[in-house]
């Protein structure tokens, strides 16, 4: 949980994240890129949704990392279900502050211009890294993500401080639209 995080190392174990970093051709320590840390949803990384999304970025200019949260874990759980309750979106903001951290860290990439876009699950926490007390807690010198997009992120947990990082947060949702008879 959130309270675990920066405690006992019994009660938070640490893991390595697992990643696939997706560089543009042009990406170097003289023309540094902005760059997007990418979150999957509930069901994992996918070829049609997470890879296409990073290729697509940096086929234009923008480094994206994927990061497989379940991978790293696969210890914890395989079943969907499984996944679900014992991996904790406390563990996917670990994961994604350390993406954070490593690009930023990375020459060719501008530390000062990283998003985090997350799908579904990733989406729920796309939306919690916006808060204040999440960076604090994860990346308490660290560097902050510089924007947030949440694509049909369920929103069910509530803070009691609602103290935001600044960083805007674009949060997107769709439906099917009108049927025409």
């Amino acid at each position: 949980t959130l309270s675990d995080v920066g405690g006992d190392a019994q009660a938070a174990p640490p893991a390595e994240a697992v990643g696939r970093l997706f560089l543009p051709e042009a990406a170097s320590a003289e023309a540094p890129v902005p760059a997007v840390v990418i979150l999957h949803g509930a069901s994992g990384v996918q070829s049609v949704r997470e890879l296409t999304y990073a290729r697509q970025f940096a086929a234009q200019g923008t480094a994206a990392l994927v990061i497989d949260v379940f991978a790293a874990r696969r210890d914890k759980a395989t079943s969907f279900v499984q996944r679900l309750l014992e991996i904790t979106e406390a563990m996917f903001l670990a994961d994604a502050y350390a993406g954070l951290q490593y690009l930023a860290a990375r020459p060719e990439i501008d530390g000062d211009r990283v998003a985090l876009i997350g799908f579904s699950y990733g989406g729920m926490v796309t939306t919690y890294a916006a808060y204040e007390q999440v960076a604090e807690r994860y990346a308490p010198e660290g560097p902050r993500f510089a924007a947030h997009v949440a694509f049909y992120a369920p929103c069910i947990a509530e803070f009691q401080d609602s103290r935001a990082t600044g960083a805007p947060l674009l949060m997107l949702y769709g439906g099917r639209g009108p049927t025409r008879t």
